[in-house]
């Protein structure tokens, strides 16, 4: 008895290992059969033209990538056991109808970037635990109602990059465990909002790239689940103040790469959980205060890629506290940013400034020092020491990704890295120091010479009254008013030259002008004359205008 069940033994093994062997005998030239992990992969330019049907029946993963197989024809039926079929980037533009109907065990069905025009009721039947189908990339026209009625466990559809311009009510019934949805990159001109109603586990939806010009109320009512909607490239001029009125759960949301000439406030108002957001390459010229109310929990924000932003005002983030990403690059007419923009928003950590036309970086924009990262290449920056604050930041704080910060002006530091210039090289141009100065020592003059004559307004009209008594008692004091205000005028703009004389006299020396003398403590110091400003501005002391000598001189 022991014998026989050696024998037997011997036997089962020596048919094993035959078998085995002539299954590795088999295996196409150019493929990789891997019988203990029943993977065979044939991938990469095999010219393989057609399924072959000597590889173990066992196997469970078939991956034939990129040959020049056109029909799927029964040699698939003797690969009962497959749980994973790649036939993708082949050129397959037929399968016949129920060419799977033994493959109730495939998971994943990968026939993307094939010739495929046309799939029907019967094109899938038999793959009832499918998974995941994949038709990217094909030709398919049209889709017709309960294509999928024999696929109820599908979770990921993609119909992406097709023809597709008609898809009938009833296309997706019985797909009532679809989580995401790719109808990207067809030529559809509007959302097929009813062909949503049996799907309402749909987590993601990526209708983009189509020539949608419009979304209407209700675009998405059947979609109570959808955390992730992708709208992107699709012509969009208008936003319906109702689009995404059902969206409760959205989470993600992509506008971008539309016409949109405004942002649709009151359309995203309805998304109050929404987490990121974007809506760069549109139309609109202005981010308008409040733009994004609303929108309590979002922390992205991606405004990209416009050529016409020219600004973005004061508290357009104001509702949105807890932002943590902002990306506003790539906008080739935005110059300058308000320095209350970012204001009010504690929780920000990385702020992305590339590609705009952004000539200067203020400090007043954000916690600069307080962010994870900021990135800023790509401007047309004036390093010059308005910078130097920035310059302390990147050689101190050792900001990451920031030493691409390339100086285009002035002509010396051309090409060459903000961080790179030695920190007391970062001068001011003497123009626009000198123009700065002179408007500083308008706003000291100015009021001055008001206050003094608005001193001695008592002795005008005294001196007018005094002199008419010589003229005449119906004498005209408006010529004598004219006389003092010329004669304190030209007294005034003499003093304003010797000030800004000595204001080129110190610029020749340092870089930035710090006034002596307060507006302050000149308006102090002529209630109590006579008084002197600081020595070499003035060359005479302030006096009264109402003295003995000009009263003999005047009379």
């Amino acid at each position: 008895m022991e014998r026989i069940v050696k024998s037997l033994v011997l036997l089962t093994l020596t048919n094993w290992a035959i078998g085995l062997a002539a299954a590795k005998a088999l295996c196409p030239a150019g493929c990789s059969c891997e019988d203990e992990r029943l993977l065979v992969r044939c991938a990469d330019g095999n010219n393989l033209d057609i399924l072959p049907i000597t590889l173990n029946p066992a196997t469970e993963r078939l991956i034939i990538k990129f040959n020049s197989i056109r029909i799927i024809d029964s040699s698939i039926q003797f690969y009962s056991e497959l749980r994973l079929l790649d036939l993708s980037n082949n050129q397959i533009y037929l399968t016949q109808d129920s060419i799977f109907i033994y493959q109730n065990k495939l998971l994943q069905l990968h026939l993307n970037n094939n010739k495929i025009s046309d799939i029907n009721n019967s094109t899938f039947k038999g793959l009832v635990r499918l998974e995941t189908l994949n038709l990217r990339g094909n030709y398919i026209m049209e889709l017709r109602n309960g294509i999928f009625l024999t696929t109820p466990n599908i979770e990921y559809l993609n119909l992406g990059q097709n023809r597709i311009a008609l898809i009938e009510p009833e296309t997706f019934d019985g797909l009532k465990n679809l989580k995401t949805l790719y109808l990207d990159d067809n030529i559809l001109t509007s959302i097929p909002n009813f062909a949503f109603k049996h799907i309402p586990y749909l987590a993601e939806l990526f209708i983009g790239l189509n020539s949608l010009n419009s979304l209407e109320n209700d675009a998405f009512r059947n979609l109570i689940n959808l955390a992730s909607l992708d709208v992107h490239g699709s012509l969009l001029t208008n936003v319906s103040h109702a689009a995404f009125y059902r969206l409760k759960n959205l989470k993600s949301l992509d506008i971008s790469d539309n016409s949109l000439t405004k942002i649709p406030t009151e359309a995203l108002s309805s998304l109050q959980r929404l987490e990121s957001l974007k809506i760069g390459q549109n139309d609109f010229e202005t981010i308008g205060e409040g733009s994004f109310y609303g929108l309590p929990f979002l922390r992205k924000i991606d405004i990209s890629g416009s050529n016409i932003l020219r600004h973005i005002q004061p508290g357009a983030f104001a509702a949105n506290q807890n932002l943590e990403t902002i990306t506003i690059s790539s906008n080739k007419l935005l110059t300058d940013i308000h320095d209350g923009v970012f204001s009010g928003l504690p929780n920000i950590k990385s702020v992305d400034l590339r590609n705009n036309a952004f000539e200067s970086i203020r400090e007043q924009w954000l916690p600069w020092k307080s962010l994870k990262s900021f990135e800023l290449a790509d401007n047309p920056i004036n390093c010059d020491c308005d910078l130097k604050w920035l310059h302390l930041i990147l050689l101190k704080e050792g900001k990451k990704n920031n030493y691409d910060i390339i100086c285009a002006a002035p002509s010396q530091f051309q090409e060459q890295a903000l961080h790179d210039i030695p920190q007391e090289e970062l001068g001011c141009n003497s123009t626009t120091s000198t123009i700065g100065s002179y408007v500083g020592l308008f706003l000291i003059i100015a009021p001055l010479t008001a206050l003094i004559i608005y001193k001695n307004r008592h002795y005008i009209r005294t001196k007018c009254q005094r002199k008419s008594q010589f003229i005449n008692n119906d004498a005209d004091c408006s010529f004598e008013q004219h006389h003092i205000y010329e004669e304190i005028s030209v007294k005034h703009n003499d003093n304003m030259n010797n000030l800004m004389n000595y204001n080129n006299a110190v610029n020749s020396n340092i870089y930035s002008f710090s006034y002596p003398y307060s507006v302050q403590q000149a308006t102090a110091a002529v209630t109590q004359p006579p008084i002197y400003l600081p020595t070499g501005l003035y060359n005479e002391k302030i006096v009264p205008l109402y003295t003995t000598q000009t009263h003999h001189q005047l009379t």
